[in-house]
Formats: C-alpha cells, sequence, structure tokens
C-alpha cells in the first residue's frame, strides 16, 4: 500500500489525520460493515530536507510548510468492517514510522477479506480505510506521495514534490520548487502562486494555475482543460499536449517565444502578433524576438495565448 517519509521529532496538536472507510451492504449473505475510529499523533525531529513517503489507497492529505525543524502528524484512521476485531486487524496493517530522516506512512487493509454465503450465495468484501491527514512539515522537505483516490492540498513548500495518484484532486498553493511531477488518471489540479518548473500528467482533468512563475512547464492530458497564468522566460520550454481540451495561456509581460502549434479541430487565437506560418492546422513562427520554446499540441480544442497586464 502506501507510506510517508520524514525525520523525526514532536508534534503539537496542530494536525489532524484519518482513515476512513465505506458504509454499510445489506443484502442476502452481505456483511453490515461499520465504522470505527482510531486516532494517530505523532512528531518527528527532521533536517530541513527530511523526506516524506506516503502509500496508501484513500486518503485527504493537507501538507503545509513551516519553519520548524519537525514533522508533526495528527488525525484519525476510520476502517469499515463487519466487527471491531476486523477493524483492528486493519488498524494494525497502519504504519508510522520515523527513521535515517526519513518519515513513512503505509496502510494495508486491502489484505483483509471477509467472504459470506447464504442460499447458495457468496459475497467478499475487503475492509477498507481512507487516511484524513494534516502534516507540518519544514518548507524544503521532499515530499513523495503514492495514492489511488482522495484529494491533496500543498503548501509552503520548497522542496521536490512527486505525487501520483488514480483520481486525485489537487490544490498547490505557494509551492517554490524547481521540480514538482503530479500524476493522476481523472481530477482537478488547482494552484496560486507557483514558482518554478512544474510537469502533469493526467488522462481526463481540469488543470488552472493562477499568479504563477513558471521557469518551465510539461503538462500532458486525454481530455479536460488547461488554463495557466504565468510570465513566459528566455531560454525555458513550455508544453501542453492533448487529445481533447481547450487550451488557454495567459502570459504576463513581454512575450518573446517560438512557437509550434499543431491542430485538428478548433480555433487558435493569439493577442500576441505572430510572425511565421499560420495554417489552418498548423502554425509556426516567432512572438517579439524569439528565444523561449512554446509547443502545443491538440486534436480537438480551442488555442488561446492572452496577454495579461
Amino acid at each position: 500500500m502506501k507510506k510517508l517519509i520524514l525525520g523525526l521529532l514532536i508534534v503539537t496538536p496542530i494536525l489532524t489525520c484519518t482513515v476512513s472507510t465505506s458504509g454499510n451492504a445489506n443484502g442476502p449473505g452481505v456483511l453490515n460493515f461499520e465504522e470505527f475510529e482510531r486516532g494517530i499523533q505523532k512528531r518527528f525531529d527532521v533536517d530541513p530536507q527530511c523526506k516524506l513517503s506516503i502509500s496508501i489507497d484513500d486518503a485527504e492529505l493537507e501538507i503545509v510548510g513551516w519553519d520548524q525543524s519537525e514533522m508533526a502528524i495528527e488525525g484519525t484512521v476510520i476502517i469499515s468492517a463487519p466487527s471491531e476485531e476486523k477493524a483492528d486487524e486493519v488498524f494494525n496493517t497502519f504504519s508510522l514510522d520515523g527513521q535515517a530522516n526519513e518519515v513513512t506512512m503505509e496502510i494495508n487493509a486491502g489484505s483483509i477479506r471477509i467472504e459470506t454465503r447464504m442460499f447458495g450465495c457468496s459475497s467478499t468484501r475487503s475492509c477498507h480505510a481512507l487516511v484524513r491527514c494534516t502534516i507540518y512539515v519544514p518548507h524544503t522537505a521532499l515530499i513523495d506521495l503514492d495514492l489511488d483516490d482522495g484529494q491533496v492540498h500543498l503548501s509552503s513548500l520548497s522542496g521536490r514534490i512527486y505525487v501520483d495518484g488514480d483520481d486525485l484532486s489537487f490544490v498547490i498553493n505557494n509551492i517554490r520548487s524547481d521540480e514538482v511531477k503530479l500524476h493522476t488518471d481523472d481530477g482537478r489540479i488547482e494552484g496560486t502562486g507557483v514558482n518554478g518548473h512544474i510537469e502533469i500528467n493526467t488522462d481526463d482533468a481540469e488543470i488552472t494555475l493562477r499568479e504563477s512563475i513558471l521557469h518551465g512547464m510539461k503538462i500532458s492530458l486525454d481530455d479536460g482543460s488547461v488554463d495557466v497564468e504565468t510570465p513566459i522566460f528566455k531560454g525555458e520550454k513550455y508544453s501542453v499536449s492533448s487529445d481533447d481540451a481547450d487550451i488557454t495561456l495567459r502570459i504576463k509581460g513581454d512575450a518573446h517565444l517560438d512557437i509550434d502549434v499543431t491542430k485538428d479541430n478548433g480555433t487558435f487565437e493569439s493577442d500576441f502578433p505572430v510572425k511565421g506560418r499560420l495554417g489552418e492546422n498548423e502554425v509556426k513562427g516567432s512572438v517579439g524576438n524569439g528565444g523561449a520554446e512554446l509547443a502545443i499540441s491538440t486534436d480537438d480544442g480551442d488555442i488561446k495565448l492572452l496577454k495579461m497586464d
């Protein structure tokens, strides 16, 4: 399942962490599942560049950078199971450890399965857990998250950030990092005040980044939408590739770009004069003196380059 990594410390009661599971199911041969809570609260003393690694299925995580040399985690584990005994079995698969300046969190509730039989029918269910946590880490901590479903809120961080999931919603605020990599099959990604380089890979998502200063960007998606506000810097690369998405870049300040746009359907609109080849399905040219690389490709969808004051 999943885990968290950071160094050890002592925590104050300012955080929240929970593991919760699905509700009851009734019917022939199907057990009633109830919710059982277990509290968790830990602190770890860590170095500024400690590592937090979390590997779990379902989670609602808030990770906040602070100025202290410690990591603080507090919350609850809510487990859906047919009995308290089974809930304890699930809880015993939960671990939160800190060693060698790494803090890891894991839970493996999927290994506990219950099968019932009645009148020739059978039903198999797994005890399930959802982890909700608020975690305070040093601003420069390294973040590794491996999740299936849930929500992630990251703020006030400047270390390297990797997040991998199936169906996740992200909120990222006040991030200053040269390496932010976000992957989810489906979900929503919203950011404000992102400063650095970002890479996003998703199947179907709505991506919105506001008041950002991106020194490079790589976004790949199948369906959804992209709406990004940033200055463009000479020598940096900015790319968006999509099957079916509307793409809007809100460019702050003077723009000096080398542009390579390909599309099958949809429109291309630019507030900036483009010098070069302006075809129905392809735009190759430059804005201003060029110098930054901008590549956009989409099968269906409208493309807009808008000038922001």
